[in-house]
């Protein structure tokens, strides 16, 4: 159930054997959640600890008292409900793009797991980092870039982050999301979206065939969006510095 987290919290480690094995056996129940349906409302208590399992979910933010929702990033397979493990409610909610499964941790022997074993904590603590720079890059991305460049960008960031979960490889990954959650995303409209998408398929930027997109050259997406995975925390040596600043 919680392969993908253990995986992901890999990244960023390694994990010993045994803070592996104790987060597998922690007491959890799986939750189906349809599209559109709420994950984790905003300003809600936290409760569980929630673990995407399968799916793609995303942060959102209220706008115009409820009748908008701003979308703030997309919470993929191994990542948790909030990079704060010790967070006691979150400011923003959680919506399923697709069909998810949500992993429901009990708080208490989550959090005594975390005292426990620091190479966890630590690990999180990571994640944490990892989901603020992303929300950096994003909010340079919509400051700075047209939207073709910045939906390259979001693409290349995808198939980074998808590579690291199994659903994707070297130059592709499996896309459960709409044109129109994407405009949604990107804060355009849907024919805008289509364009978009329309000219990076006419420049040879991307293929798509039966919901996967694959880039015919790595190296020219990369050059077009200007996309450095660096803040996707990918490069060993990154982490290693890391680990010797800590």
């Amino acid at each position: 159930m919680l392969s993908a987290l253990i995986q992901k919290l890999d990244l960023f480690g390694p994990l010993s054997d045994e803070a592996r094995n104790r987060l597998r056996k922690l007491p959890a129940r799986l939750l189906s959640v349809a599209p559109h349906d709420d994950i984790v409302r905003e300003k809600e208590p936290r409760g569980d600890v929630r673990v995407i399992c399968e799916g793609i979910a995303a942060r959102t933010k209220s706008l115009d008292g409820g009748d908008r929702q701003a979308v703030l990033g997309f919470v993929l397979p191994g990542e948790v409900d909030e990079s704060d493990p010790l967070a006691d409610a979150l400011d923003h909610g959680i919506v399923a793009l697709s069909p998810v499964k949500v992993a429901l941790l009990a708080r208490q022997p989550f959090d005594q797991l975390l005292l426990e074993f620091p190479d966890l904590a630590r690990a999180f603590r990571r994640m944490a980092r990892l989901n603020e720079g992303i929300t950096r890059m994003w909010l340079a991305n919509m400051g700075q870039r047209a939207a073709d460049r910045q939906t390259a960008h979001l693409l290349c960031e995808m198939q980074v982050r998808l590579c690291a979960v199994g659903m994707g490889g070297a130059d592709w990954f499996t896309n459960p999301l709409t044109q129109e959650q994407f405009a949604n995303v990107l804060g355009i409209s849907a024919v805008h979206m289509n364009r978009v998408m329309q000219h990076l398929r006419e420049l040879g930027l991307i293929r798509i065939e039966n919901h996967v997109l694959r880039f015919p050259s790595l190296a020219r997406i990369h050059e077009y969006a200007g996309f450095d995975p660096a803040y996707l925390m990918t490069d060993a040596r990154v982490r290693a510095h890391e680990q010797a600043a800590e």
